[in-house]
């Protein structure tokens, strides 16, 4: 057995963090404590379950198999498991999450500064944002010790002096009455705005991060590696949770005038902007600049990273440095059709995905605790897929399919849930008890080079 150092695990655990703490995460504590007034805890109890907790226990899932999800979902179908990394790889990569760090923090970073927005400055700042994330990015070696040693120190000390500032600032003041947005649905709202951050998919990627971090360092069991990165991911929960529960009490006690808030506008994103001015004067805007700044690179160095591994490992013949490569240069372009281009074009794909990696995590969770045939996982997440494109064609009204919008949970977008749970049932008893849900064998995992 290897026991690995307190340091070590602090490190990995910082990189982890560094990884999920991105522009969403950012702006989305604040809103919700404006928005939820004196049911402040019930909601960001339901956001910290799905923001923090979700994405933690995808990645310790992830380390049930020395492969990560790749053989896991494999219990559904070698097919399925192969096309919906690919997919998610490329969703949560290039197409999509890649270029939005380099929109939200050049919108939120340098556009305060700038008289405009133009094509000219976004061009310019995405090629030195992505030639940043390029060079980390060619040594996955180093990863743990480029996030976890440099960038993340700066990214916590940017966001401290954020929330002191905040605390003292606001200390005192009671909760800020406004119209109820959320029609008595705070739990609801919390929990959705959770995994809306798409960091529980996100994790399936980090996984194979932590995994190939901690060989690095000497990990040499399958045993050891799950309580290796049980332990980390404890690190980031305290670090995520901490900062969420900081930065929306800010929202929940900041005092701000009501006639300001335009139609449309970003509730995250104005108080954000709102504190920084209010608390710090011009420096708080630079310092607003940096922590989104910061998010954004380390989310797209991790990503770049996840994705190359991913595909040089399918297509073993193309080269790791290739497809950084190429996943810089198309996020690269992507980046350059603008934020709202992106989420745009992009967001209905990944609702339509997000029921099925929340389900793989629940369900792989389950199958490792309760010895469960394979028909039980394979039937679950059929049920998930059917439900989940006929649900995604009524939404964006290809054809009226009114009925669904009776199904249990429907206003919360978990109508999924009841068929995933239906599924594992009906696959539990009718399946055969001796072709179980298969974790892999227990034995050492590959040597650790020492470099």
């Amino acid at each position: 057995m290897t026991k690995v150092s307190t340091k070590t695990t602090i490190i990995v655990g910082f990189m982890l963090f560094a990884m999920f703490f991105g522009a969403g995460n950012l702006i989305f504590p604040p809103a919700l404590g404006l928005v939820s007034g004196e049911y402040f805890w019930i909601t960001v109890f339901a956001f910290i379950l799905t923001g923090v907790g979700l994405p933690i226990l995808a990645t310790i899932v992830g380390s049930l198999s020395k492969s990560g999800y790749k053989d896991l979902l494999k219990n559904v179908h070698p097919a399925y498991a192969l096309v919906f990394m690919i997919v998610l790889y490329l969703v949560i990569g290039p197409l999509f999450a890649i270029p939005r760090t380099a929109t939200v923090s050049y919108e939120m970073s340098i556009l305060p500064f700038l008289d405009g927005a133009s094509w000219l400055t976004l061009l310019l700042f995405s090629f030195v944002f992505f030639l940043a994330s390029f060079i980390v990015a060619l040594y996955p070696g180093k990863i743990t010790s480029s996030i976890g040693k440099y960038l993340t120190p700066i990214l916590l000390t940017v966001i401290t002096i954020f929330i002191i500032g905040g605390f003292v600032a606001y200390w005192g003041n009671d909760y800020m009455v406004i119209d109820d947005l959320l029609d008595g649905n705070y739990f609801g709202y919390g929990f959705t705005e959770g995994y809306l951050t798409l960091d529980a998919i996100a994790a399936m990627a980090f996984s194979v991060i932590v995994i190939t971090s901690l060989k690095k360092y000497g990990v040499s069991t399958q045993r050891d590696l799950l309580t290796s990165t049980i332990k980390s991911g404890t690190v980031a929960l305290i670090l995520l949770g901490t900062i969420y529960v900081s930065l929306a009490w800010i929202g929940n006690n900041v005092v701000l005038d009501r006639t300001s808030f335009e139609e449309g506008t970003n509730l995250g994103t104005y108080v954000l902007t709102f504190v920084s001015g209010d608390v710090f004067g011009a420096f708080g805007t630079v310092l607003l600049g940096l922590v989104v700044l910061s998010a954004c690179l380390t989310t797209s160095i991790g990503l770049i990273v996840a994705v190359s591994e991913y595909f040089n490992e399918i297509f073993p013949k193309i080269s790791y440095k290739v497809f950084v490569i190429l996943t810089t240069i198309v996020s690269f372009g992507l980046a350059n059709q603008g934020l709202e281009q992106i989420i745009e074009t992009s967001v209905p794909v990944l609702f339509f995905i997000y029921p099925l990696a929340i389900s793989s995590i629940l369900l792989l969770l389950l199958t490792f605790f309760v010895k469960s045939p394979k028909l039980s996982i394979q039937l679950s997440i059929l049920f998930v897929f059917l439900i989940t494109v006929v649900t995604f064609i009524h939404r964006q009204e290809w054809v009226e399919l009114s009925f669904v919008e009776s199904i249990p949970f429907y206003a919360q977008q978990l109508e999924w849930l009841l068929f995933a749970v239906a599924g594992y049932l009906i696959g539990y008893f009718a399946g055969d008890k001796s072709n179980p849900v298969d974790f892999g064998e227990k034995e050492p995992l590959e040597e650790p080079t020492n470099s």
